[in-house]
C-alpha cells in the first residue's frame, strides 16, 4: 500500500516554477506509466500524443471496454488508429483511420487480395507494449513490431517487420472506428508517384455521448507501393492505375498495399489529420514531418515538449519512492491529455476552438490548469466565451465538435469562475464571460446539451422538484438527477457570484450568493443512516420529500441507493436513472464545496463530520471508479 501521507506530503510541496529543479530530474517522463487505467473499465489513453494534442495515437483493442484504444486485458488488436479520447464513459467513438501491418502469412494463399478487412475478424495477438509520453510500441504476434509518435496534427508510425520479408503488407482502413459508426458519406484519392504513395480522404461519423455528426480528414504518405488494392465490403479490385478515386459508402473501405522492404525492414508512414479538409490534413504533415525517416527525432522533440510541461511542478522527492513518483507523474501527465486544442483546424469559425468535457474536468484538471498551465488555461477560457458567442451558450461537453450530453450543471460557469479568481485575466472578454454564465443560470434551454433544466420550478420552489414539468423548452433528455443538478447549480451559482463581485457587480453578487444556499432546500435533517442524521433527499414539486417506492423500502428514504452497496448501476443517464447521477446521497451529501462551514454545522459539528467522513470510505460507499 502506498504511504497515503508521505504522497501527499510531495502534492502539498507542489509549486510552479520557471526553471524547475525536478526531482525526476530533468526527464519527469521517464516516471509516467501511460497503462495505468487501462483495465478494469479505466478507459484511458495509453499512446501517443502531444500535451493538449489533437492527433492521438494507440493500437485498438477487440474489447468491450475500449473507449480509450487499447486495453490491458490479453485482447487482440486490429489496428493502430489516430484519433482517440482519454477517461471516458459512454460508449466508444474515434478511432479513425486504423493502419494494421501484415505478413502474407496473415491472408489466404499468402496473397494481398485474401487480407481480411473485416474490423472484427482481422484482430492480431500481441506481446506486451511499452510506451512512454509521445511514443507507444506493440511486438505483433506476425513479428513485426509497431510504433507510433506524433506532432501536434500528424502520427508517424514504423512498422518493424520481420528479417527476411520480402513483402511488406499494410491496410488503411478508411471508413471504421471504434463504435462502427460511419454513416455512408466519404471519400478517398489515391495518388502513386515514382517516390512515394499519398491518399487523401474523410468521413462522417458519430459522437458516443451527444447529438450531431462530425467530418474528420486524413492524409496517408508513405513510400512507392508495388501493388494496391480497395475494399469495398469485401468486394476487392486491384488498383492499376497511378490515380484511384472513389466514394466511400459502406462501413469496411480501405486500401492494401505491398510495399518492397529496404536494407532495414522498417516500414514508415505519415498520417496528417484535419477536422477541415484532407487538404489541411497534408499541410500539417508536411509541415509538422517534412522527412518520414525522422522517427528517432520526432519521438525525441515530442519527450521534450512533455518535459517542458511536466517541468512546471516541482516535487520534493525526500522519503517518495519510486512507485510514488510514478504514481505522481502519470497522474499530472493524463490531465494534459484532453481536452484537445484544435485552434487552425476549426470547420465551424476560424477562432479558437476545442474539444472538451467541462462536466468531469471543472472538478480537478481546470483547477489544476489554472496553476501549473496558466497560459493553456487562458486559452481555454477564450475558447469557452468565444464558443458562447458563435452558438448563444457555454458548453458543457464537445465532442468532436458536437454538443455532448449534459451530466449536471451547467460548469463551464465554475471553470470560469476559477480562473477568474486566480488572475488569469490577459486577453479574455470577461464582460461577455458574465453575460453567458448569467445565461447559463437564467434562460431555459434544452438542458440535454447545454445551459440548466428547471430554472423556473427552482424559482418557484427553491429547489428543482422530481419530475419537473416547466422546463420551457422541453428537455430533449432524460428529466432526472433533480438532486444532483441542484447541488450542481448552487455550485455554478456561486461561481458566478465570484465574477460579479470582481467585476463590481454588487447586485448580482448578492443575488447569486443567495441562490447559492438553495441547497439547505433539499436537506432532511430527520433522514438516519449508519447513525448519522441529516442527509439530501429529492422533493416532489408539492414540498413532500420524495420516496422511491422500489428502492426505499418501507417508504423510508435509503441515502444507500446508487453507491457501490446498493444500486450501484441504477444512477446513469437513462429515463430512469432517478434523482442523482453516478452516486448516492450518502456522497452528495458532503458536496457543498462552496459552504463547507455551513454544511459541517448541518452534520453536527466537526466531531460528528470526521466520523460521518471516516463510516462513508469504512462502509464502502464511496464510488472512486475501477
Amino acid at each position: 500500500m502506498l504511504k497515503l501521507t508521505t504522497l501527499f506530503s510531495a502534492l502539498v510541496s507542489l509549486s510552479v516554477t520557471y526553471a524547475a529543479s525536478i526531482g525526476a530530474g530533468d526527464d519527469p517522463a521517464q516516471f509516467v506509466n501511460t497503462f495505468i487505467g487501462t483495465s478494469n473499465g479505466g478507459h484511458v489513453f495509453a499512446g501517443a500524443t502531444l500535451p493538449y494534442g489533437s492527433v492521438k495515437a494507440v493500437a485498438d483493442s477487440l474489447s468491450g471496454d475500449n473507449q480509450g484504444g487499447y486495453v490491458s486485458d490479453g485482447s487482440a488488436v486490429n489496428g493502430i488508429s489516430q484519433l482517440h479520447d482519454d477517461g471516458t464513459g459512454g460508449g466508444a467513438s474515434l478511432g479513425n483511420f486504423p493502419l494494421l501491418p501484415l505478413t502474407p502469412q496473415d491472408c489466404a494463399d499468402n496473397s494481398l487480395l485474401n487480407c481480411n478487412f473485416d474490423p472484427n475478424g482481422r484482430g492480431i495477438q500481441h506481446g506486451t507494449p511499452t510506451s512512454a509520453p509521445g511514443y507507444f510500441n506493440i511486438p505483433l504476434d506476425n513479428n513485426i513490431t509497431a510504433e507510433v509518435t506524433v506532432t501536434q496534427h500528424t502520427a508517424l508510425h514504423q512498422f518493424t517487420y520481420p528479417k527476411g520479408t520480402t513483402e511488406q503488407l499494410l491496410l488503411l482502413d478508411v471508413t471504421t472506428d471504434l463504435s462502427r459508426s460511419f454513416q455512408g458519406v466519404g471519400s478517398a484519392t489515391l495518388t502513386k508517384t515514382s517516390t512515394g504513395t499519398r491518399v487523401t480522404g474523410g468521413g462522417e461519423y458519430l459522437p458516443s455521448f451527444g447529438e450531431g455528426s462530425y467530418e474528420v480528414f486524413f492524409c496517408f504518405d508513405g513510400p512507392a507501393f508495388e501493388t494496391a488494392i480497395f475494399s469495398n465490403n469485401g468486394a476487392v479490385q486491384t488498383i492499376t492505375a497511378s490515380s484511384f478515386n472513389t466514394s466511400l459508402t459502406t462501413a469496411t473501405s480501405g486500401f492494401g498495399f505491398t510495399f518492397t522492404p529496404d536494407s532495414s525492414n522498417v516500414l514508415n508512414i505519415r498520417m496528417g489529420i484535419s477536422w477541415t479538409s484532407a487538404t489541411k490534413a497534408c499541410d500539417f504533415a508536411e509541415s509538422e514531418i517534412p522527412d518520414l525517416t525522422a522517427f528517432d527525432s520526432i519521438k525525441t522533440a515530442a519527450r521534450n515538449t512533455w518535459n517542458e510541461v511536466l517541468g512546471t511542478v516541482s516535487v520534493d522527492t525526500t522519503g517518495v519512492s519510486a512507485d510514488e513518483q510514478q504514481l505522481f507523474w502519470s497522474s499530472l501527465y493524463r490531465t494534459h491529455i484532453s481536452p484537445t486544442n484544435i485552434t487552425g483546424d476549426n470547420p465551424l469559425w476560424n477562432k479558437k476552438c476545442l474539444n472538451h468535457r467541462s462536466r468531469d474536468s471543472f472538478r480537478d484538471v481546470h483547477p489544476l490548469w489554472a496553476i501549473v498551465a496558466p497560459t493553456a488555461q487562458a486559452e481555454v477560457i477564450r475558447a469557452l466565451i468565444d464558443i458562447y458567442r458563435h452558438t448563444g451558450w457555454l458548453p458543457d461537453c464537445r465532442m468532436s465538435l458536437d454538443k455532448g450530453f449534459t451530466q449536471g450543471g451547467s460548469n463551464a460557469d465554475s471553470i470560469l469562475s476559477d480562473s477568474f479568481v486566480k488572475g488569469i485575466t490577459a486577453g479574455i472578454d470577461w464582460e461577455t464571460g458574465l453575460e453567458a454564465v448569467i445565461k447559463d443560470a437564467t434562460i431555459e434551454g434544452d438542458f440535454s446539451v447545454q445551459g440548466r433544466g428547471g430554472i423556473e420550478a427552482r424559482r418557484i420552489h427553491g429547489y428543482v422538484p422530481v419530475n419537473d414539468t416547466l422546463d420551457n423548452p422541453p428537455n430533449e433528455g432524460p428529466n432526472t438527477r433533480s438532486a444532483s443538478r441542484l447541488l450542481e447549480y448552487v455550485y455554478n451559482d456561486f461561481s458566478i457570484a465570484l465574477i460579479a463581485r470582481g467585476l463590481g457587480k454588487q447586485s448580482e453578487f448578492e443575488q447569486y450568493v443567495k441562490a447559492s444556499n438553495d441547497w439547505v432546500n433539499i436537506w432532511n435533517p430527520n433522514v438516519t443512516n449508519t447513525g448519522f442524521s441529516g442527509f439530501i433527499q429529492p422533493r416532489n414539486a408539492n414540498g413532500s420529500w420524495f420516496i422511491n417506492p422500489e428502492f426505499d423500502i418501507g417508504g423510508v428514504f435509503n441515502p444507500t441507493h446508487c453507491s457501490p452497496v446498493f444500486g450501484h448501476d441504477d444512477c446513469f443517464l437513462f429515463a430512469t436513472g432517478g434523482e442523482f447521477y453516478e452516486a448516492s446521497s450518502w456522497e452528495y451529501s458532503f458536496y457543498v464545496p462552496h459552504d463547507m462551514a455551513k454544511l459541517v454545522s448541518f452534520m453536527g459539528g466537526a466531531n460528528t463530520f470526521s466520523s460521518r467522513l471516516d463510516t462513508f470510505f469504512a462502509a464502502g460507499y464511496h464510488d472512486i471508479g475501477k
